[in-house]
C-alpha cells in the first residue's frame, strides 16, 4: 500500500475514534459544531493550497481534521474565505506552506485565529479549535 494512502487511512481511523468518544463529541460540541456539518481531513504536510481547494466546495466554514503522523494526533481548524481585498493585513501563505506549518504558526504564537493571504486578492479565516473549554487541553 502507498505511504499516503497508508497515512490516510491511519488518519481517517484517528478521526473516527476521536469523533466517537464523550471527549471528542464534547470538543465539537463546545466549538459551535452542528451534526451534518462537513468535516475535512488532511495530512499535517498537505500544501494549504490543496486544503482551501477542497474547503470551497462546502458551505464555509468548514472544519478541517489535521492529522500530525510523528505526534499521532489530530488536530482541529475552520477555514473560511475573508474578505477578497488586496489591502487587508495578514501572514501571506504559498509555495510549499502546509496546513500543518499554519495550525503550528497559531499555536507558536498563541493565537485562536489568524487571517491569512495565498495570494494578494486570496484572504481566509483560520480559527483553532478551543480545546480548554472541552477539559482536555
Amino acid at each position: 500500500m502507498p505511504e499516503l494512502l497508508k497515512e490516510r487511512m491511519q488518519a481517517a481511523r484517528a478521526l473516527a475514534g476521536f469523533l466517537a468518544t464523550p471527549t471528542g463529541r464534547r470538543v465539537f460540541a463546545t466549538n459551535g459544531y452542528h451534526s451534518g456539518k462537513d468535516v475535512l481531513l488532511a495530512i499535517s504536510e498537505e500544501p494549504i493550497e490543496s486544503v482551501l481547494n477542497r474547503v470551497t466546495t462546502y458551505s464555509p466554514p468548514v472544519v478541517v481534521a489535521v492529522w500530525f503522523e510523528e505526534e499521532k494526533q489530530l488536530d482541529f481548524v475552520e477555514l473560511s474565505p475573508g474578505q477578497e481585498r488586496a489591502f487587508l493585513k495578514g501572514d501571506q501563505f504559498g509555495g510549499h506552506a502546509t496546513i500543518g506549518m499554519l495550525l503550528r504558526l497559531m499555536d507558536t504564537e498563541k493565537k485562536k485565529s489568524i487571517t491569512f493571504r495565498l495570494t494578494e486578492w486570496n484572504t481566509y479565516m483560520a480559527k483553532g479549535f478551543d480545546r480548554t473549554l472541552a477539559g482536555i487541553a
